[in-house]
């Protein structure tokens, strides 16, 4: 119901920010003359043009595009990928109209049009996302009490806390498993550490819980079942994560089989069309990066050298459905502590990983994909996590602009990658490849690589309870 209000608001400030836009550009343009440039317009061919290409396919992107970025959670620089591919897009199809409708628009005119058409869209998510975030601060919020204990309902904990314009408070978990003397604070309105369905219930009602998200493990025992019931009808909304949540590589739908709910899955999309594409991509725009990236790679070659370095260093990866292949890299000791500052900067901007572009021209990469892993984390693949194999490695992807590099998991990177591969789109590479150039400024700014807050998934699992943590455990016995 939120989503659906902002994306409302959104779609309407979107509208209203073009007229606004070509105002201002006219004004840039013509600054105080303007009103009279626009008085003596005639005919109002060259307005109208601007107008109607810019809305109509803006509207079109809307949904495609996600253009109002907080359906898949707020992200400052995935917003400002999209909106600057949408808005050339867009002046794609307004330079179009005025060619084939014969209609002369200044070229400083549609310039000043789509930067200031983009500022202002970007400046109303921006103000949208502070907005609520100044509601969850002073407590606007739902209150919400997750029903698990398992790693789904820790990682549905952890991404709330990162997305507060969502106005979800966690409050507690609700423990169905949880038994009295196991060692955990669970606590209950007698006090003796576990609680009945109705207690439960009370207990809700009493903490203000306006939403139960149930994420278990196994499936619900009756008294759960009982429990949730009793929870619909004292007013509590019920969300349920489904039990199959682990297959990620599915896109998901919701349908009714007479009334009986249906979660869909669709398998992973067939990657052949889709490798054509993204190959073709890949050859149009390496060849140009290359240009760029050769006077750099000659600099920084040229300070290894007299640092005692070589020119390269070859690691073997395994790629395309685990084929081996030799990945290229700047000769830079990325481990060491006390690497010279030369060698920090060149990773910390992935400039070291540049040469890596020889192997895209040779068809063993790709510019966007999955991240290349050693030999050995490939042959130690679950069958999930082989799945990731099904395209081409890529330079950068989607775990790479969200923080997670080698050092992390195999698995936590595989979430992101079948996230890639279920969503792919060419909007979707020409989107990351943009959000990649932010992320790599933001590194720039803060001098450093930025830390991830979120837990490790392929290893062993910090229990939410088991620190000193914002939000009590509740349990329930029979």
């Amino acid at each position: 119901m939120l989503l659906r209000r902002i994306r409302f608001v959104l779609v309407g400030a979107d509208i209203a920010a073009v007229p606004i836009a070509l105002f201002l550009a006219y004004l840039f343009r013509y600054g105080h003359k303007v009103g009279a440039q626009l008085a003596h317009l005639t005919p109002w061919a060259p307005i109208d043009v601007v107008v109607v290409g810019a809305i109509v396919p803006w509207l079109l992107l809307h949904k495609l595009m996600s253009l109002d970025s907080f359906s898949e959670g707020w992200s400052l620089p995935a917003t400002l990928s999209r909106v600057v591919l949408g808005g050339a897009m867009q002046m794609g199809v307004v330079l179009a109209l005025a060619y084939m409708a014969r209609i002369y628009i200044p070229r400083l005119i549609l310039i000043y049009f789509a930067i200031a058409f983009c500022g202002l869209v970007l400046f109303a998510r921006v103000i949208t996302y502070n907005v609520l975030c100044a509601y969850h601060r002073i407590g606007k919020t739902r209150r919400v009490v997750i029903v698990g204990d398992g790693k789904v309902a820790r990682e549905l904990v952890q991404r709330i806390r990162r997305h507060p314009e969502l106005l979800y408070e966690v409050v507690g978990l609700l423990n169905p498993s949880t038994q009295p003397g196991n060692g955990h604070n669970n606590q209950s309105p007698n006090g003796n550490g576990e609680l009945s369905s109705l207690d439960a219930l009370k207990f809700l009602e009493q903490k203000g819980v306006q939403t139960l998200i149930v994420c278990m493990d196994q499936p619900p025992v009756a008294e759960v079942e009982s429990f949730l019931a009793h929870c619909l009808d004292g007013g509590i909304r019920v969300g349920l994560v489904p039990q199959l949540y682990e297959l990620y590589t599915s896109r998901a739908r919701l349908v009714e089989l007479e009334g009986v709910p249906l979660v869909a899955l669709e398998g992973l999309p067939d990657f052949r069309v889709a490798a054509a594409i993204k190959r073709a991509s890949d050859l149009v725009l390496c060849l140009p990066l290359m240009l760029l990236a050769l006077p750099i790679l000659a600099f920084a070659s040229v300070v290894l050298r007299m640092q005692g370095r070589g020119l390269l260093r070859r690691e073997l990866r395994g790629g395309w459905h685990g084929e081996p292949f030799t990945m290229y890299r700047l000769d830079v000791d990325r481990e060491a502590a006390d690497a010279p500052a030369f060698q920090r900067f060149l990773c910390r901007l992935s400039i070291s990983e540049l040469p890596q572009l020889f192997n895209v021209l040779m068809g063993q990469m790709s510019l966007v994909g999955p991240r290349a892993e050693s030999l050995e984390h490939v042959r130690g693949y679950s069958a999930w996590q082989q799945r990731r194999l099904n395209i081409k490695p890529g330079i950068t992807g989607l775990a790479q602009v969200n923080g997670l590099r080698e050092k992390h998991s195999s698995e936590e990177k595989t979430r992101y990658d079948l996230q890639y591969m279920v969503h792919w789109t060419p909007i979707t590479d020409a989107v990351l490849l943009l959000q990649t150039l932010w992320t790599l400024a933001a590194r720039l700014r803060v001098g450093a690589e930025p830390s991830r807050s979120r837990p490790r998934e392929g290893g062993s699992h910090t229990s939410v309870v088991s620190r000193p943590a914002p939000f009590p455990e509740f349990g329930t016995g029979k």
